[in-house]
Parts: C-alpha cells; structure tokens; sequence
C-alpha cells in the first residue's frame, strides 16, 4: 500500500478488516504479521540477556520507528544505523545512544547529527585508519559535543575495516590523543567473511571474532576504564559468536559490554535466513524466530503453458537474496487453497516469471498467490507504508507501519 492509500485520519478501518486484500489493499503487497514480530522481539531479547549480550539492533533493516520502539521496550539500549542520514531519523525519534556501524568521511554530516542530538543522547561512530578519525575530531571540535569510537577490524577483501591488527593499534592510540574523541572498544562485521555455513566458513567466522577479541585485550591499557564494547552482528553467525565472545574471554577488560547489531530478527524471513540461521524455529523446534512478512501478488497471465506472470516486480519485493518464491495460492484471508509447485525465473521491474510444473496445479489469471520473501533489508525500503495484520490466523488490518527510508 502506498502512502496515497492509507486510510484518512479518522476513517474507521472496518472495510479493511473485513478481507485483507479486497478492493482498499492492491497487489502486490508486502503485508506484516503482528503476532510473528511480538514473538521475534520476546525470542531474540531473552535470549540475548540470558547470554550475558546487550542488543543494538540495526534500525537500517526497516527503518520503522514503530519498530524501533518495540525493540527498545523488549530491551535494546539503542539503535544502529549505516549513515548520518539515517542516524538524524534515529535523533529525531529520541534513541537513547546511537551507533553508526561504519567509518564516516562527511564532516557535514557528523556536525549535523551532532546538533542534533539531545544532551543525553550518545554517539558511537567506527573508525578503521588513522586518518579516518580526522573528519569526526574537525566534528567534535565543531560542535563541543563527544564522539564514542569503536576501532574497526575488517577482513581483506571485504568491506570497511582494519586489515591489521598494527592498523587497528595506531588507530586506537589517534584516538586516545585526539580531543572530543574517547576509545570505546571494537567493533567488526562477521557477515563479511563468509555467506554460507560450510565447515570453512565457520572456521574463518570463529578465527575472525577470535582476532577481534584478541584486539580489545591488546587495547585494554589504552583504554580509561569506562565501559568499553566488543560489538558484532549476530545474525546468521550468532552461534559462532555466542561461543566465542564469553564473559570470560573479555574479562582481561573490566567494563566490557558485549554489544549485538543483527536488525533482521523482528522479521526474519523465508529466504536467506531462514536457510542460514541457526535461530529459525525449525532449528529450535519452532521456539526460534518466525517470519513475520507475507509478499502477495496476483496471477496476471498464463502465456504459455508452465509459465505464469505476477504482478510483483523489482519495485515491489526484495530480490537481491533470492527472488521471492511462490508458496501457495490462497485466498483473500491468507487461508492457502493448493500449494504450488513453482519455483522463480526472473523478475523486472513489475512483474515475477515463475515456472509452474506441468503436473500440479497450474495458477489461474486472477488469482492470489503466497509469496515467500527473502532479505527484510531490501523489502522495507520499497515502501512508505506497510499494512500489519493480527496474526495469519486473524488477518485483520490493526494499523500501519510507516518507514523513513
């Protein structure tokens, strides 16, 4: 639903409840399961503080304040976010600390955020170089205001990041010796070793928290004996990292908070980490994360036989962790009416080629078909506003959810 269809203030929603897609809601849409996402938030956060981790979730994933307020009230100290830009949303919204999980060249930008944020709001920027801690000195000296810095340990070949533990040293002590600047601990990103969970990447995933562990030991001397992080992602590797990042291995460093990024886990999905996680409910005997977003399109045509195109396209859905996968034809309350055997071919920017087999049941023109989505990051910011049902039981309209993209 686009921001020009949302119902008007003060107009009952009655309509809307009555069949989730009839008439007021077109495909293709993206819909959000209510009672999927409380469960998530209830999952995620308990687990998190029975391990001893504080949750920083990554508000980029939706970009949904709505959202970020559940995470804050299941127990997130704050918000990360991947741009100033993005980081101003978070300001504004009031997120007690804020951390942008990249290095920032924009002094514009950092000054603005800076601005910005109210007198009990923090800032946490990374930084992987030595000269990539002078934009946020000129900043701070601009604005009067401190910026917390973690150091950042990359991996060749990947994104951002010291290649170095002697890079990540001397990064550290510019820090230490730069005026409104305080060393805060360090950060990495595990995502960007590996993509899969074959046997090598797992080594290389562990080898690499490992190494960052290593770091902030190397670092305790330097630091000034506030609280310090050792932050990661904790996605598709939250296992490894678990395993790894033990309050035992961090306590050379009085103060240590161990801090999780992952934004994913209110949605979850049906593609990417659903395959990957080790937390999908049907790896802990359906305790773990659910998905909580439904792709819907309708049948546009059936040009040929075996072939069947959707009114869902590159503008509507997510694509770039897998084309969404065509589950089930249903009907306008989500109940499914036949499963299908069907998998994705391409897509462009309207519409969604799937190939049907020639002995199931074929789709028809017209009718509503269950779409399995893959990478919540790049479904949300197809969209201004995203319908939120009770539950697939119950697929009720209860409200919207707007984003800030």
């Amino acid at each position: 639903m686009r921001a020009d269809a949302v119902p008007e203030k003060g107009r009952s929603l009655e309509r809307d409840r009555a069949a989730i897609v009839a008439g007021e809601l077109p495909t293709p849409l993206v819909v959000l399961d209510d009672a999927a996402i409380a469960h998530n938030l209830a999952y995620y956060h308990a687990r998190a503080a029975r391990n001893g981790f504080a949750v920083l979730p990554h508000g980029k994933t939706t970009m949904a304040p709505e959202i970020w307020d559940r995470q804050l009230a299941a127990g997130a100290i704050g918000l990360t976010l991947a741009t100033p830009r993005q980081a101003m949303v978070a300001a504004a919204h009031g997120a007690p600390r804020i951390m942008i999980a990249n290095a920032v060249a924009d002094v514009g930008a950092l000054r603005g955020l800076l601005g910005a944020l109210g007198p009990e709001q923090e800032l946490v920027v990374w930084a992987d170089a030595p000269e990539s801690v002078e934009p946020l000195a000129a900043a701070a000296r601009a604005t009067g205001r401190r910026i917390e810095v973690l150091v950042e340990l990359g991996v060749p070949g990947g994104r951002t990041g010291a290649r170095h533990a002697q890079t990540a040293i001397a990064t550290a002590d510019r820090i230490r010796e730069t005026p409104g600047l305080r060393l805060a601990g360090v950060a990495g990103y595990e995502g960007a070793v590996a993509h899969d969970r074959e046997e090598a990447s797992l080594d290389a995933v562990s080898a690499f928290i490992g190494a960052l562990v290593e770091l902030h030991l190397a670092l305790g001397d330097r630091y000034d004996g506030g609280e310090t992080q050792v932050s990661l992602a904790g996605s598709i590797f939250i296992d490894l990292v678990e395993a790894a990042l033990t309050a035992d291995a961090v306590a050379g460093v009085p103060g240590t908070l161990r801090t999780l990024r992952t934004g994913a886990y209110p949605i979850h999905d049906e593609g990417s980490y659903r395959a990957k996680s080790p937390l999908d409910a049907a790896r802990t005997q359906g305790a773990g994360l659910r998905t909580a977003m439904i792709g819907l399109a309708r049948v546009l045509s059936v040009p040929e036989p075996g072939l069947a195109i959707l009114d869902a396209g590159r503008r509507d859905l997510p694509y770039d962790a897998g084309l969404p996968a065509p589950l089930a034809i249903v009907d306008e309350r989500l109940r499914d009416l036949a499963p299908l055997d069907a998998a994705p071919l391409e897509m462009n920017d309207q519409h969604l080629f799937v190939r049907f087999a020639a002995t199931g049941r074929a789709p028809a023109v017209g009718e509503l078909v269950r779409l399995g989505l893959s990478h919540p990051c790049t479904a949300f910011d197809k969209w201004r506003t995203i319908p939120v049902i009770a539950s697939r039981d119950d697929p009720r309209v209860i409200r919207w959810i707007e984003t800030r993209f």
